[in-house]
């Protein structure tokens, strides 16, 4: 059947109070209410001679700041979280002095905080897979990753770019693809051979573009372009281009369309292509076209490189 548990109820004083468990009692719980900020200490004290492994068993479920008093139970001070939060304290008399053990009531939030964990006190096997979201995760700043480049076993911790970049073996001015484009109008694209135009300014001293991919649109008017189609990209004062598209591939079309450049190869050898702090062009090859009115895009890709 059920029992009736006999309770001896305590209330917090702000300026401090004493209250005192009998060897006598038949109280099976104690309780701890009240709320105050304490300037004094409010102690639970044991009157009489406590036998070997006598238990005592206090709810606490006040809700306390420490303003100079704390709350001490058996001899065993409660830290301010413990004061601010409901808790259990199990208390088991050793023969000479009070085992105070002092539980979380999990019904309240915020009650288990890190610093209440000693190291590997759980280990891996003891969480649950997919336990732990990403937005549980410690927030980093903006463009860091998360890493170890001690040189040793580590925790993991916020990498920035360049050292992300220097773990990865990765020079980021030499790695990094970058992107340019360009709208010719039809009149520019009739003079493209007599006046190339500059996609990609130069680079700088000891350097070089490449190109990775480009594309070239069209959007189709009326009269296609004639004579003079090859449309290149090439480096100033090269022999031959990085990358070129044919007359029928491009600028001689009759419709509006997308197309993609083709990587040239170097064959002769004599042939120069990448040149040395000279800017990426469009161009025409050979003269400029006849005829034509539509006005088409060069888009490329491309990287810096050292030469």
């Amino acid at each position: 059947m059920p029992n009736i548990i006999n309770t001896q109820i305590f209330t917090v004083n702000a300026v401090g109070a004493t209250f005192t468990i009998n060897d006598y009692d038949t109280f099976a719980e104690y309780v701890i209410e009240g709320t105050a900020a304490l300037v004094a200490n409010n102690s639970v004290i044991f009157s009489g001679t406590p036998l070997l492994n006598m238990n005592v068993k206090i709810r606490y479920e006040a809700i306390c700041t420490n303003a100079g008093g704390a709350v001490i139970i058996l001899g065993t001070v409660l830290n301010n979280t413990q004061m601010g939060k409901p808790c259990f304290a199990d208390c088991n008399y050793n023969g000479v002095s009070w085992d105070v053990q002092v539980y979380a009531d999990a019904s309240a939030s915020n009650w288990i905080v890190s610093t209440d964990f000693a190291p590997q006190s759980v280990d891996t096997a003891a969480i649950a897979n997919d336990a732990v979201t990403h937005i549980k995760y410690q927030p980093i700043a903006d463009q860091t990753f998360l890493g170890n480049v001690s040189g040793g076993v580590s925790n993991p911790s916020a990498l920035t770019v360049a050292q992300m970049q220097s773990a990865l073996g990765v020079n980021s001015g030499y790695a990094t693809v970058y992107y340019a484009s360009i709208n010719i109008p039809t009149a520019s694209v009739l003079t493209l051979n007599s006046l190339p135009l500059t996609i990609v300014p130069a680079p700088g001293a000891g350097l070089a573009i490449q190109v990775v991919s480009a594309t070239a649109s069209m959007t189709y008017n009326t009269t296609s372009y004639a004579t003079n189609g090859v449309l290149s990209l090439i480096s100033l004062g090269s022999v031959i281009s990085q990358a070129n598209l044919t007359a029928n591939g491009f600028l001689f079309g009759t419709v509006t369309r997308n197309v993609s450049f083709e990587i040239t190869k170097s064959a002769v050898i004599t042939d120069t292509q990448i040149g040395v702090n000279t800017p990426l062009l469009v161009q025409v090859d050979s003269a400029d076209p006849t005829a034509g009115d539509s006005d088409i895009t060069v888009t490329v890709l491309y990287r810096i490189l050292p030469i």
